[in-house]
């Protein structure tokens, strides 16, 4: 597990609390066990004041960098064809990395394997300092992007320095430094953040190089009031400037607090109607990205509104599925007590044709009668939903397809784990999709009952079903709880 204790030189304390991301202090995570150390540009030998290791370093050189993205400012290539090269590399999500899936829950890192990471990343950060190849390369750059953001600010610091000195890819290390700079201006330290993006290529063709400075540039042109330079470099609407999956929902927060500083809040609301219209997901993930966000204060006048409303009409939604006319009680209840009185009558009154007498009654009063359970039940889950549901968010963990066989014919599915934010932990659902393609991963709001956990409820199904929207398609399957 890593430790939070920091070797400082003289006089560096006050300086590393005013600002964790300061461009002119050195802070690298010791070797040994992963405690945030500050050292001298210059390198040399530092001991950890925790658990003793001796840390032998070398000096922060950043001038191959800084030269290679001043020669990219002079290339040949047109702004159009870099844009056209991007834009070929966009909708290609990357896969979660293979060497890493036993640390993941679907796309992030297992909150409960925290300790386990950590204790990789200093491993394979370890191998690739001993010569290790690009596989290890690309494992230490995966585990910092998974494992930075869920440790403090000190320790985060510490972990993407020392991944971007140690990395040889010039792709990884421009990622990691336009994070750097991002927090940066978090911190407000917009000084540390230009000089953390100095070194970065402005006009890179890679999507996720060029994506990653965009939007680092783009916090510090926020953070300087300059919506017109943030519009510049994200694009005045969604598509016109190539984006990584990575990022994309804090480009949509900049992009749209840009437009409302240039335009007005009632322009900022339609933008983020927009969106949502488009895709309901949006919604949770654009209200983390204003949290990551939050000390700029993003979209102040239009998003907490919209926010908080869209929440109030999928809720409204959701707990309204449960209301059944009165008609689809009455009428199947009618009929089933007519047509079983009149079985009835024909069993004790006897009589020629007294059997074909009571399937004929029989047969459609058993279905009323089933129509009739069946209702009651939704109307039971209704109630409950509508008065004791909670309105949470669902994920898709994984999604496997499975070919579905029926009577008649056959049709591909998809197996899906489900992980749904409980207020007590995780809950697991299983249900199955009838859908030749897998869903995007969510997250999905969705309403459960608290007082019974282990299962999800769709207010407008039998009990112990789900109801979520995947692009359209409606979901309404039996879970089975883990």
């Amino acid at each position: 597990m890593f430790h939070l204790i920091l070797h400082l030189g003289e006089g560096a304390c006050a300086q590393l609390t005013s600002s964790i991301y300061s461009h002119s202090i050195r802070v690298l995570a010791c070797e040994g066990c992963g405690a945030p150390l500050e050292v001298a540009m210059a390198g040399g030998v530092v001991s950890c004041q925790y658990c003793g290791s001796a840390n032998q370093l070398v000096q922060r050189d950043e001038t191959r960098d800084i030269a290679e993205a001043e020669q990219a400012q002079t290339s040949t290539l047109s702004e159009s064809e870099r844009l056209e090269q991007l834009r070929r590399q966009e909708n290609q999500p990357l896969p979660p990395p293979e060497n890493l899936k036993h640390l993941l829950l679907g796309h992030e890192l297992d909150p409960a394997r925290m300790d386990d990471a950590q204790q990789e990343w200093l491993a394979t950060r370890t191998r690739l300092l001993g010569g290790g190849g690009t596989t290890v390369a690309e494992k230490l750059f995966n585990l910092t992007r998974l494992l930075a953001p869920r440790v403090d600010g000190q320790q985060e610091r510490a972990i993407l320095e020392s991944a971007v000195e140690t990395l040889p890819d010039a792709r990884h290390r421009q990622v990691l430094r336009a994070r750097l700079a991002h927090k940066a201006v978090l911190w407000g330290d917009l000084e540390a953040a230009r000089s953390w993006l100095r070194p970065c290529n402005p006009r890179s063709t890679d999507l996720m190089m060029d994506s990653a400075y965009r939007l680092a540039a783009a916090a510090v042109a926020t953070a300087e009031g300059q919506p017109s330079q943030v519009l510049n470099l994200l694009g005045d609407h969604a598509g016109e400037v190539p984006t990584a999956d990575v990022g994309y929902d804090e480009a949509v927060l900049f992009r749209v607090n840009a437009i409302e500083k240039s335009y007005g809040a009632e322009l900022a609301t339609q933008t983020f109607q927009h969106l949502l219209a488009r895709n309901l997901t949006m919604l949770v993930r654009l209200q983390k990205a204003a949290e990551h966000n939050a000390e700029l204060k993003l979209c102040a006048e239009s998003w907490p509104d919209l926010q908080k409303r869209a929440w109030g009409m999928i809720d409204h939604k959701l707990r309204s599925r449960g209301k059944i006319s009165l008609g689809w009680i009455v009428v199947p209840g009618l009929l089933a007590a007519l047509f079983l009185a009149a079985t009835t009558a024909a069993l004790f009154l006897g009589g020629p044709g007294r059997g074909g007498m009571m399937a004929a009654a029989g047969t459609p009063g058993v279905v009323a009668l089933f129509i009739f359970i069946v209702t009651l039940n939704r109307c039971r889950i209704g109630k409950l939903m509508a008065t004791r549901g909670v309105l949470s968010v669902a994920r898709v963990i994984s999604s496997q397809p499975r070919l579905l066989t029926g009577k008649s014919s056959s049709s591909m599915g998809q197996d899906l784990v489900l992980l749904i934010e409980g207020p007590q932990g995780p809950l697991w659902a299983k249900p199955t999709l009838h859908r030749e393609t897998p869903p995007p991963l969510g997250p999905y709001p969705c309403l459960y009952d608290p007082e019974a956990p282990t299962n999800l409820y769709d207010p407008s199904s039998p009990g112990g079903r789900l109801y979520m929207d995947f692009d359209g398609v409606e979901l309404v399957s039996d879970l089975a709880a883990e």
